[in-house]
């Protein structure tokens, strides 16, 4: 039985609904795990993306005997999990992509780990550290091997994107109170959207101390519209207020029909991290 839960969490709990706001804990789901998993003797892996979701870890495996359980969550136990506002960056989707390949759990885990660490995203998720419990399930396999869509780094894809703001933009005391974004874009086809986040120089990932609090990403992340006279995708960001003086961190992302990211951002992955696009 594969189980994967997406919504707000607390410690040792998770939303079930926000409409009702009906929550199951880590004790009851823990409960209903053994009760199904004594009636059918079935294996269960269980993924779940929600704030403080490490905190099921520990609940979920610490009195089992035998190794048929296997636990992954996009956060530590005191982290918040962070989703891009469109929903095309977070943990799990990474490590849904890589499990789409054929790969195994162990090997996908590792891969979307790598992949948040990347200089495309690590300055948003740097405070969330994904955690699991394998057991003796990390060598099974998920999915379709011949499905292909990624995260694609800059060191292959540069020749895709022209960018403004490549090295970041300087605000001073002279500065206009909004900053423009632009990006040409080359040999792709069937694009989804296009979208940037502008990064002041202090920046650090909001934490969060409620329970069922999701961080908002809209006041970093900017949705690009082409304009067809330029042929070129582009925005205008109003800075909040008061202005933040020195470099904001700009990085552009490009989201093909297929589900694959482009960044114009360079990475720290290696290269068998990630798939060639030719």
């Amino acid at each position: 039985l594969y189980l994967y839960l997406v919504d707000h969490g607390g410690n040792q709990k998770f939303q079930i609904s926000s409409k009702t706001q009906e929550v199951i804990t880590a004790a009851q789901l823990n409960n209903a795990l053994d009760e199904f998993q004594t009636k059918t003797t079935c294996p269960v892996v269980l993924i779940i993306e929600a704030c403080y979701s490490g905190s099921f870890v520990d609940a979920l495996t610490n009195d089992r005997q035998s190794l048929d359980r296997a636990v992954i969550t996009s956060s530590d136990w005191d982290e918040q999990s962070m989703i891009e506002s469109a929903g095309s960056v977070s943990f799990t989707r990474f490590l849904f992509r890589e499990l789409s390949k054929g790969r195994q759990f162990d090997e996908a885990l590792k891969t979307a780990e790598n992949k948040l660490a990347s200089d495309a995203f690590k300055q948003i998720y740097k405070k969330q550290s994904p955690q699991s419990y394998l057991a003796g399930l990390g060598d099974r396999r998920l999915g379709s091997p011949y499905a292909i869509a990624d995260y694609a780094p800059a060191s292959e894809t540069s020749k895709f994107l022209e960018v403004n703001g490549e090295d970041g933009i300087t605000i001073d005391e002279t500065s206009p109170s909004s900053i423009l974004l632009s990006a040409k874009i080359f040999f792709v086809t069937g694009i989804k959207r296009v979208w940037a986040t502008a990064l002041p120089p202090s920046y650090e990932p909001p934490s969060i101390t409620d329970d069922f609090v999701t961080t908002d990403l809209s006041a970093v992340t900017v949705e690009l519209v082409y304009n067809q006279v330029k042929n070129q995708y582009e925005a205008v960001h109003d800075l909040k207020e008061p202005l933040e003086y020195g470099t904001y961190t700009i990085t552009y992302f490009l989201e093909e029909i297929d589900g694959n990211i482009i960044s114009n951002a360079s990475t720290e992955s290696t290269e068998e991290d990630t798939d060639e696009i030719t």
